[in-house]
């Protein structure tokens, strides 16, 4: 009788829509605060009326169980927790120079810079100004500066004399540059947030536009310090534990893929003194590093290789993860007698790595304190976990997990030992919960 009603309610549910497919929210990002309380979830989403997908942040805290909109532009990705747990940092393409009230944020599209914002509410706050976009930042381990990368910024006369040279000539490389790292301090921000508002109160309309336009032409960060230059583009970049060291991925300034040599590890000083710094290249081999970050020691990077090989000649294999000795440079590959695909990683506060790894249509959580011990699987549902996040100070970890009657949704768990007992925090894609699907 169970069986027979259980299948009566399933026939009753309608089918699903072209439009409630295309309705759908994806997750791009999950990060934990660093006490293990709070996450914040980057989404995507269908926006019919602007004809595009728009990128939002949302709040969850575990005081009072909530999730709340963080940011409301439609434009902003990739949110990273300061060390102290009181801001986050994220990037956006907004148009913040848009004066025209009748136009939607939504709808307005600009450079891509990082904006700060508090975990009390409250506008955001532009960090980096300028023509350039943002390719990578990173917290200080202080809390009190931003590191982040750009294309080495021209001057107006710079860019007056290359556009009075060339005229309509399009360059195909030479016009291509290098990127720069620079820091900025938190104070200098909010300071020349406060004397915007100021001004703001004293200018006209006009005068306002031609402020940010003047800042548009120099291409820089005011306040900003230059720290290193790079030949080719910064994609992924982290600060030792002791702030004392920038590590940072690089890749083909025109995102062409070109060559090998152009994408490796770099690690540079961030104890400025004089003339911009030279970084030192850790990695030399035939792969396609990306995604850095230190150990909790400093005294190793961890990257994921997405494809080539890190101990022979190229060799296109799947996704893995690799870690080196920053003093040494010798490598050491992680889950090393697994067979399956590693999609990305996290890593928790005792040093250990937390995995998502494919086998066939299944991906389950491992876990493996150090690269010479066994990759582990951990207990849990059976299905597809994915984005996974680590909190720096707390064993709690937050994760994407879908099934195939189960649509994806982020959870929390009370630590990487404890899955079957997480918790949802989202509730994005209930209504393909009450839809007749396919059965797998």
């Amino acid at each position: 009788m169970f069986a027979m009603g259980s299948l009566h309610a399933q026939a009753k549910k309608p089918l699903l829509t072209l439009d409630e497919f295309f309705n759908a929210v994806d997750f791009t990002k999950i990060a934990v605060s660093p006490d293990g309380h709070m996450v914040v979830i980057a989404t995507d989403r269908a926006d019919w009326r602007n004809e595009r997908y728009r990128q939002d942040l949302w709040l969850w805290r575990d005081s009072d169980n909530g999730l709340i909109l963080l940011t409301q532009s439609g434009h902003d990705s990739d949110p990273k927790w300061s060390p102290d747990g009181k801001w986050i940092a994220f990037v956006s393409d907004r148009n913040s120079d848009d004066d025209d009230s009748e136009k939607s944020d939504a709808d307005s599209k600009g450079v891509a810079h990082v904006y700060l914002i508090s975990i009390s509410g409250g506008e955001a706050i532009p960090v980096t100004r300028g023509a350039e976009d943002v390719h990578s930042f990173a917290w200080n381990r202080d809390s009190k500066s931003l590191y982040f990368a750009t294309r080495i910024p021209w001057s107006k006369k710079q860019k007056e004399d290359y556009g009075e040279k060339w005229k309509d000539v399009v360059r195909y490389r030479e016009r291509e540059r290098g990127d720069v790292i620079s820091r900025i301090a938190v104070v200098e921000v909010l300071k020349r947030q406060i004397e915007l508002g100021l001004q703001e109160k004293k200018k006209s309309k006009d005068n306002k536009k031609k402020a940010s336009d003047d800042d548009e032409e120099t291409g820089e960060t005011p306040g900003a310090e230059a720290i290193v230059t790079s030949p080719y583009r910064i994609k992924s970049m982290d600060i030792s534990p002791d702030g004392s060291q920038v590590a940072f991925s690089t890749d083909s300034i025109s995102q062409r893929f070109e060559g090998l040599e152009e994408i490796e590890v770099y690690v540079a000083t961030t104890m400025k003194a004089g003339p911009l710094n030279s970084a030192r290249q850790i990695t030399k081999n035939e792969a396609l590093e990306d995604n850095v970050q230190w150990s909790p020691d400093g005294k190793n990077l961890f990257f994921r290789v997405e494809q080539g090989s890190v101990e022979a000649k190229y060799a296109d294999f799947q996704p893995r993860v690799y870690s080196v000795d920053v003093t040494s440079r010798r490598p050491a590959r992680w889950a090393s007698d697994f067979h399956g695909s590693l999609s990305h990683y996290a890593v928790q506060s005792n040093g250990a790595l937390l995995v998502p790894g494919m086998l066939g249509t299944a991906t389950a959580l491992y876990e493996q304190a150090s690269a010479q011990q066994s990759f582990r699987r951990l207990e849990g549902w059976p299905g597809t976990y994915a984005h996974v996040a680590t909190a720096a100070n707390s064993p709690h970890i937050a994760f994407a997990y879908s099934e195939v009657d189960k649509p994806i949704e982020v959870y929390i768990a009370e630590s990487a030992d404890s899955l079957n007992s997480a918790k949802p925090i989202t509730s994005f894609n209930k209504l393909f919960t009450e839809r007749n699907l396919p059965k797998g």
